[in-house]
């Protein structure tokens, strides 16, 4: 059975159009999928914030995100052919200069039941595995967790990308840079995370970056080690050495681990 699919394009930026991959709408003579970056495609739900963080854009953006998914959701969803009825409709987006466009298709032959796979691989390898869009989901994902921990930027002793100064010394000043920091008085936390599905060489610069960030924050007593965090997914296991350097000055959590919000906590509860 032959299948095509389109890919779904954000523009950013109108005046230098860049398109960057966001979505897939893929189809069968029978059946249509939709694949967006944070629709759960079971629920139907849009969560906007990773579009948000991967673009930069404000808060302010997210009912005109939503409207768009929604657009795409009615346009697979009506009657007929997708290819007779909808794809024309793909067509004029680039004609209008919308935000979005689809004008990029393919094809591949599948198997009876097999549409849903096919949209998820496509999706997997056009969209996910963008280093913005997976780095995006990643600080998504932390966030979330920090939130089921109990903590929220709403409250004033959480700061998101946080920058601290630490006085001078015989050693020079330090900068210390956080994604997250939590400073409650004399309970203090620093969070970072790193995306250990990166290329390499890129892996090995976030770390390092990480591992100095943490042993300055310790070697001026700002810091304890229970006092570090580091928040990551997938690709741990495939640098043994680094988590067991890690072990020694910061607590670990896997975001892909189900309880990740209970076990951090558990962790922040003992700083």
């Amino acid at each position: 059975m032959l299948a095509g699919y389109r890919l779904i394009q954000f523009i950013p930026n109108q005046q230098f159009p860049a398109p960057v991959t966001v979505g897939v709408v893929a189809w069968t003579n029978e059946e249509t999928r939709l694949r967006f970056i944070g629709l759960d495609v079971i629920a139907g739900r849009v969560d906007v914030e990773v579009f948000r963080r991967a673009f930069g854009l404000p808060v302010t953006v997210e009912p005109t995100v939503l409207e768009w998914v929604r657009w795409f959701q009615d346009l697979i969803s009506s009657r007929g052919r997708f290819v007779e009825n909808a794809a024309s409709a793909l067509d004029r987006l680039e004609s209008r200069s919308f935000p979005f466009i689809a004008d990029q298709e393919g094809e591949g032959e599948i198997g009876p039941k097999e549409l849903d796979a096919f949209a998820d691989d496509v999706f997997q390898r056009a969209v996910l595995a963008l280093p913005s869009i997976r780095w995006a989901s990643l600080e998504t994902e932390a966030f979330k967790c920090l939130v089921g921990a109990g903590l929220s930027t709403a409250n004033a002793n959480l700061t998101d990308d946080a920058e601290i100064v630490l006085p001078e010394t015989s050693a020079g000043p330090g900068l210390l840079s956080f994604s997250w920091f939590l400073d409650q008085g004399r309970r203090r936390a620093g969070f970072r995370v790193i995306d250990f599905e990166a290329e390499e060489t890129y892996v090995g610069q976030q770390v390092a970056n990480v591992l100095t960030t943490f042993e300055v924050a310790r070697s001026r007593e700002f810091l304890r080690r229970d006092q570090c965090f580091v928040l990551h997914g997938h690709g741990l296991e495939d640098y043994p050495n680094y988590a067991e350097l890690f072990g020694d000055i910061a607590t670990l959590i896997d975001l892909t681990d189900c309880i990740a919000a209970d076990k951090l906590r558990t962790a922040l509860s003992n700083t």
